[in-house]
């Protein structure tokens, strides 16, 4: 298979970095100036600062005397640099790496080599522009340095970069191969090909969605070693460095053992919790992650989390059910859970027939039944976060009993000024997971954390301070 995570898809809405604020639509009213939005990037529009190997995607709005804006005006506009050598900036008229097709698309800066340009959009009577400062990345690396996989399962894979002090996630920004691949066949596609066109398709395969890059393993054992190229400049030493490090060599392995760790300690129950809200009892059936962790036996250190992709059984799911990855409490009581692949269908058979099916052993789990009294973040008191960077918050229930229980994820979070952090709120971004989005320019910025157990307007809610600062 062979695909290309294209370079100019947001990382995330919130990522980008205006250059001025603007809403709303022009409705006939006089534009009056051009704002630039940066859609993906290392550091952001504000730090002033490109990297080689990291083209970075621009967009154009024009604002109106009556604060309204119309965006979409990247393409309308003509851009330029006031040094191409050192970063070039596209009008959809310059060619990817290695290609005499694909161009960039209009606004997407090329840098080149290390030194400042300004970058200038204009439109009409209007111009807006930046300076830029281009700088080489320090190091690259992969999460894992090889991983071993199961067949019939699926395991993310993530590189990252460091950049002016700051490590960045790059998984999405350049082209994932194999190395039995031919160059030929290296293209770009951002689509599966025909498992024909190389046998050991059969082993393992690269598969890319809008929440990175995944190795997919098919139905036969063996190895592959996955790599990652950047769209670096002819010539550029920072794409042999990247070329070096970023390679993943993939085992398909036999499967031996299966062990299931449950996120809470055995004495802890979880609970079904009630409380008051808009006059009326509420009930939360609360959870607990099931941790399931691949073996292969024979020394091999790897493992692989297969959270997710087993079947979780229990002895009564009247009083603790099984979920993906989850179990929840119905009522109180006890069961044990166990942790079986390949996944078993409907009918209790495995759904492949060419694994050797495999089960942990049970671990119990305790329900019980409780009023909820209090709620509490963790941590409590005020923290301090490198910008960028990112920050895992807990929410605490106490019962009228005195007991407690993390209940993370069935709190609602929130940030009280979202263009500088975002937090998880489900089960695909991390509850209580809190990501900086850009780097202070004029000291530290504070911001608010809160969690609200509901949405109910009386909903028992509790905030906390939180600093976020630049690196020295």
């Amino acid at each position: 298979m062979k695909f290309q995570k294209c370079l100019l898809l947001c990382w995330c809405a919130a990522l980008s970095c205006m250059v001025a604020a603007c809403s709303g639509v022009g409705h006939g009213s006089k534009p009056d100036h051009l704002v630039i939005a940066q859609t993906n990037g290392l550091l952001g529009l504000n730090s002033g600062k490109s990297f080689l190997c990291f083209p970075e995607a621009l967009t154009l709005s024009i604002v109106f005397d009556n604060g309204h804006y119309d965006s979409g005006f990247a393409t309308r506009a003509h851009w330029a640099s006031s040094n191409p050598d050192v970063a070039a900036v596209s009008n959809g008229d310059i060619l990817y790496p290695g290609s005499t097709t694909l161009a960039y698309g209009a606004g997407v800066v090329i840098p080149n080599q290390p030194g400042t340009t300004t970058i200038t959009a204009s439109f009409s009577s209007l111009n807006v522009s930046y300076d830029l400062t281009v700088e080489t990345p320090t190091s690259f690396s992969v999460d894992q340095s090889s991983v071993s996989m199961v067949k019939h399962t699926s395991t993310p894979i993530n590189a990252k970069t460091v950049v002016d002090g700051y490590t960045r996630t790059v998984t999405g920004f350049g082209t994932w191969s194999f190395t039995d691949q031919p160059a030929d066949e290296v293209t770009g596609s951002t689509t599966s090909t025909d498992s024909s066109d190389n046998p050991l398709d059969s082993v393992v395969q690269l598969a890319s969605s809008s929440s990175g890059v995944t190795l997919v393993a098919g139905d036969t054992l063996g190895t592959r070693t996955a790599q990652m190229a950047l769209n670096c400049p002819d010539g550029s030493d920072v794409a042999a460095m990247a070329q070096a490090a970023l390679q993943i060599p993939v085992n398909v392995r036999e499967l031996k053992t299966l062990s299931l760790t449950p996120e809470f300690p055995a004495s802890q129950a979880i609970n079904v919790m009630t409380y008051t809200a808009d006059t009326k009892t509420q009930t939360v059936n609360t959870t607990e992650t099931m941790k399931t962790i691949a073996g292969f036996g024979d020394g091999v250190s790897d493992t692989q989390d297969l959270s997710g992709q087993v079947t979780l059984q229990s002895s009564d799911s009247t009083v603790i059910a099984p979920v993906i990855g989850y179990v929840s409490v119905l009522k109180a009581g006890t069961a044990n859970i166990t942790a079986s692949f390949p996944v078993i269908d409907a009918d209790g058979n495995p759904v492949y027939d060419d694994v050797d099916p495999v089960t942990s052993a049970p671990v119990t789990v305790t329900g019980g039944e409780r009023t909820f009294k209090s709620l509490a973040i963790s941590p409590a008191d005020e923290q301090t976060l490198t910008a960028l960077d990112d920050l895992q918050y807990s929410g605490i229930a106490t019962f009228t009993d005195n007991t407690t229980q993390d209940i993370t994820r069935h709190v609602i979070w929130s940030v009280s000024d979202a263009s500088v952090a975002t937090i998880g709120n489900n089960l695909s971004i991390k509850s209580g997971d809190l990501f900086s989005l850009t780097i202070p320019t004029d000291g530290p910025v504070s911001v608010d954390v809160t969690a609200a157990l509901g949405s109910a307007s009386d909903a028992p809610t509790v905030t906390v301070p939180l600093k976020i600062q630049a690196l020295d």
